[in-house]
């Protein structure tokens, strides 16, 4: 460690023990040093400034809320990049497990042109599909919608779920003869338009 790295770690502990203190001033001074870095980050993940906003505030307010807990040896950048990976992975997960964003995705799918059956036989199809994912346990929920409404490839819902391509694949799988199980006549249908 040459003396410029020294100088820089002996000023962030300073600045981690007056926070720990509730200097305010070391607060803004860490808040302005590391929010653009962080802000850009979680931007990058989830194509949204709003909500990336939204995730490194609330992510700063934590540090300010939690600041006597601080330990003054640790780096501060590491930390604040582990709440904030941990916020956008929250964030994914809440999104798309709600009730709320399942429906609207279902409502929002048009029926190919190429199926000439009657739209009654695809509104019935569409509340019979809604009805088998909101059994689902979440996590398959999540996998399925990303994979057929979100037109995500495995690759990249193993990478936003933090989980391997084998388990978005046995999700899928399952997700598939869960439906066959229970569409009944519905599943040639479901078939045509889902798959």
């Amino acid at each position: 460690m040459n003396k410029t790295d020294l100088s820089s770690a002996t000023e962030e502990q300073l600045l981690l023990q007056r926070l720990r203190e509730g200097d305010m001033g070391s607060y803004e001074t860490l808040f302005h040093r590391y929010y653009p870095t962080f802000f850009a980050f979680a931007k990058g993940m989830l194509k949204d400034a709003g909500a990336a906003e939204d995730i490194i505030q609330n992510v700063f307010m934590k540090i300010w809320i939690h600041r006597e807990a601080l330990d003054e040896t640790m780096s501060i950048k590491n930390y604040i990049y582990v709440l904030s990976k941990r916020e956008v992975f929250n964030y994914l997960r809440a999104k798309y497990n709600t009730h709320v964003v399942l429906t609207e995705d279902m409502m929002t799918l048009e029926r190919p042109s190429s199926i000439d059956e009657p739209t009654t036989d695809y509104r019935e199809l569409r509340e019979a599909v809604q009805s088998v994912i909101n059994t689902m346990p979440p996590k398959r929920r999540s996998v399925f919608c990303l994979s057929r409404f979100k037109s995500l490839t495995n690759q990249e819902i193993a990478d936003k779920l933090g989980i391997s391509i084998r388990t978005v694949e046995k999700h899928i799988e399952l997700a598939l003869r869960t439906f066959k199980e229970q569409l009944g006549s519905f599943f040639a249908l479901f078939v045509g338009w889902f798959l």
